[in-house]
């Protein structure tokens, strides 16, 4: 009242609005309400007028209001998940009423037999549908089939009774098949059916029966891998020969772009196939009737996938270097040494070892007479000529590359587990020991094994001083005393020292940085020292080795090693020594 008439007006004005808000937000719920169940509503309308005390009546209907949103959302969804049940329900009905169609067309109307050769049993199949799938079909059911021996109606297929009902079941009844069903052996021999087979002639349908098949075959082998390792030789062995004819599958479809389809099943049943035989037993791995047939890049395929099993959670038991020497132990009356030697080796000669296996493959992998090698370095006979041969010829890119793969993956596998321990230098060419040094992760416990080894390697006869100078550089001489050095390896460095410029300059490198260490510390000598630039040529010729080493810097496995420090009485003793 002591506002007067204009203050009226603003509280009637307000009154005013918040009418109108409530208003709106009823009618604005009426429109909810309308999209829900009675059930629904009828808990919306509980709600709104239940009693109860509030803090203020508009954070009510917000409550109320965000239920009934909620409620609005649920039952849409539910409509929804409706809808999709009701078609899905349609679809089963016209797939039923199609496949049952096709059914009754295939066993009532069927104009030609299809014959397995493996025992002769028929199954019925009709044209049209042959010829639209493949265009060997089509070709086979426009001849007679008299010079395959067939009868009139009927085509023979090379392939199992049951390989053959899976394929026109499929080919006839589309979408019929579960994977679950099909084993991995069937599996197998229908998609190598449809390989012999082909598509259709229009290469360009990708929506063909054959694709189709392919596809079901593929994702049912696949599937059909078990957890379990494979403990048994004949399994193994399977998988062993699925794995070489999907190689083979591939390489020859590979030729032609229209069996892209093919090329891409085969290839991942071949992974498969690897990954179950990587993860193998042991046991199952030594047996040497498991391995014999493999190819080199069957081999390579199944190394491989070590790092996709290991990630899929299996660990790998057999590792790298024992799989390539029992696969090469088991090839020792197969793989073609020397092409002059026929046969190449007897079964019942004794198998290789593990460094005769670097050398043998470094031979296959070079082109190089392995046998006649093999033999001069076991007798002695000639041994200086065969060094020199092999150390020039490992310069030389490589030959046969898959070869070369397997003999990267066994020194790689030798220098991460034995190191130089079992290393004998006569079969060590200069391309296996620059790969061994320059592995990080060496397993050595100190620079002065590796020194030792190196020194050992180049005094072997035949060794040309130039091969030294270009591996030398891989050996890190700062770490090792080189004044005095040690009484084990000082007559052979005073050798080594004389022949070879290269290790002359890396013992003087080595002499100074320890002077420094000496007067200064090691930190911060190393942090000052300029280190000749002198690489290693070898190691530089490889993509994934590295060719500039800090030789100064110890490596990985070698905890103790440090740069030693050597003074001046040091120098004096060795002068008087």
């Amino acid at each position: 009242a002591n506002r007067g008439p204009t203050g009226h007006r603003l509280v009637l004005a307000m009154l005013a609005r918040l009418l109108r808000e409530r208003e709106r937000e009823e009618q604005e719920a009426r429109e909810r309400a309308r999209n829900l169940s009675p059930g629904s509503a009828a808990l919306i309308a509980n709600l709104g007028g239940y009693p109860q005390r509030v803090a203020h009546e508009q954070n009510h209907r917000r409550a109320v209001q965000a239920v009934q949103e909620r409620l609005v959302q649920l039952e849409a969804q539910l409509a929804a998940v409706e809808d999709e049940k009701r078609q899905l329900a349609a679809d089963s009905a016209h797939k039923i009423c199609a496949l049952a169609d096709a059914a009754r067309q295939l066993l009532f109307d069927h104009d030609v037999m299809v014959k397995s050769t493996v025992d002769g049993s028929q199954c019925p199949a009709r044209k049209a549908t042959l010829s639209a799938a493949s265009a060997y079909f089509q070709t086979r059911l426009e001849a007679t089939g008299a010079e395959l021996g067939d009868d009139e109606g009927v085509v023979s297929l090379d392939a199992t009774r049951e390989a053959v009902r899976a394929l026109m079941l499929e080919l006839h009844l589309p979408g019929c098949t579960d994977c679950a069903s099909f084993g991995q052996s069937l599996a197998f021999e229908v998609l190598e059916l449809v390989a012999m087979l082909g598509g259709p002639a229009d290469s360009s349908d990708l929506d063909s029966s054959m694709r189709k098949v392919a596809t079901l075959c593929t994702n049912a082998f696949v599937v059909g891998r078990s957890a379990e390792r494979i403990a048994d030789p004949v399994e193994c062995a399977a998988f062993c020969a699925a794995l070489t004819s999907s190689i083979d599958h591939v390489d020859a479809l590979s030729l032609d772009d229209r069996h892209d389809w093919l090329v891409e099943a085969f290839r991942e049943v071949g992974a498969s196939c690897a990954r179950s035989i990587r993860l193998a037993e042991w046991d199952v791995l030594k047996d040497p009737t498991v391995l014999s047939a493999f190819s080199p890049a069957a081999l390579l395929k199944v190394l491989d996938a070590q790092r996709e099993g290991e990630r899929d959670g299996g660990f790998v038991r057999v590792r790298t270097h024992r799989l390539i020497s029992v696969w090469l132990s088991a090839r020792w009356a197969k793989v073609p040494l020397d092409p002059a030697h026929a046969p190449p080796l007897l079964a019942s000669e004794p198998a290789p070892s593990l460094e005769e296996c670097v050398f043998l493959l470094r031979c296959l992998a070079n082109g190089a007479p392995a046998l006649d090698s093999l033999d001069a370095l076991l007798t002695g006979e000639d041994i200086e000529d065969i060094i020199r041969k092999h150390d020039e010829l490992s310069l030389q890119p490589a030959s046969n590359v898959e070869f070369a793969r397997l003999w990267e993956k066994l020194v790689d596998g030798m220098a991460y587990f034995f190191g130089f321990e079992r290393s004998t230098a006569r079969w060590v060419d200069a391309a296996t020991f620059s790969r061994m040094l320059s592995r990080k992760k060496l397993k050595v416990d100190s620079e002065e094994t590796v020194l030792r080894a190196f020194l050992d390697w180049a005094e072997v006869p035949g060794r040309e001083a130039l091969l030294i100078d270009q591996v030398a550089p891989l050996v890190r001489f700062p770490l090792v005393r080189v004044c005095l050095p040690d009484g084990a390896i000082k007559d052979a460095l005073s050798r080594v020292y004389r022949r070879s410029p290269v290790v002359k300059a890396l013992v003087q490198e080595a002499l100074a940085l320890q002077q420094e260490v000496s007067r200064a510390g090691e930190a911060a000598a190393c942090a000052t020292f300029r280190r000749k630039r002198l690489i290693s040529a070898i190691a530089a010729g490889s993509a994934d080795v590295s060719a500039d080493v800090d030789r100064s810097k110890k490596r990985k496995l070698c905890v103790n090693d440090a740069v030693p420090g050597v003074s001046a009485a040091d120098a004096a003793d060795a002068l008087m020594a």
